[in-house]
């Protein structure tokens, strides 16, 4: 116990109570100046990849060496909120935990993923029979926007992270229908990985590009597992 402040409980009590306190909401999310997940318009009419205009907020002064714990604790609860499928309180803690702790790449990959591929899911499902299926494409197209600026907001925190780089390329291939854009992401994250890594960017990056060349290609995005190169 002594990593909680050696033989001083009242200073692990006052850490603990901020810690319940963090995990409670009192906590500003991870927002830009920017609508979520929306890019600019170019000025031939494309919409641009989603720049933040800040780094995002972080407790890590406040915090100190409590931040890995916090943030732990803080995922734990972007599960409960997964399993009863609130995707309100899905979004509030994954924002909560990469403000705690946005040095670790799972959280943000992971929180990415949630959002490009099971909010919309969950929507679909919600409003089956009353057009849900209809909208789906739509409402796909959406959550990997919003997906996609959450993780350049991590790599404000992480611009150094092959995995970050080549999940963004990943959700502009699979879920936009849009590999030319994947193609570069994927070639940035193929730049700066290392060891093993390199040859899962390389792969996907080759794919992108055959896909991209194919004049007969589905506009809607190529069908894919949540796992991507940058996996451990």
């Amino acid at each position: 116990m002594r990593g909680w402040c050696g033989r001083h409980p009242g200073r692990r009590l006052a850490i603990g109570l901020f810690l319940l306190g963090v995990l409670g909401g009192v906590v500003p999310g991870v927002q830009d100046r920017q609508s979520p997940g929306a890019g600019r318009e170019a000025e031939d009419g494309r919409e641009e990849d989603p720049v933040p205009r800040e780094r995002p907020a972080s407790l890590g002064r406040a915090l100190g060496g409590f931040r890995p714990l916090a943030g732990d604790l803080s995922w734990l609860r972007v599960y409960e909120a997964w399993l009863a499928r609130e995707p309100e309180a899905v979004r509030k803690r994954i924002r909560q935990t990469v403000t705690l702790f946005p040095e670790e790449s799972f959280f943000w990959r992971e929180g990415a993923r949630i959002l490009a591929y099971d909010l919309p899911v969950w929507r679909a499902g919600r409003a089956f029979g009353r057009g849900g299926e209809r909208s789906y494409r739509r409402w796909k197209g959406e959550a990997a926007r919003e997906a996609i600026a959450l993780l350049a907001r991590g790599r404000l925190h992480r611009p150094e992270d092959p995995a970050l780089a080549g999940e963004i390329g990943r959700l502009y291939w699979q879920r936009l229908g849009d590999p030319e854009r994947a193609v570069r992401f994927l070639a940035e994250a193929e730049r700066l990985a290392d060891g093993g890594r390199v040859s899962g960017f390389r792969r996907w990056r080759i794919l992108a590009e055959l896909e991209a060349d194919r004049p007969d290609r589905p506009g809607e995005g190529t069908p894919g597992g949540r796992s991507g190169p940058g996996d451990p």
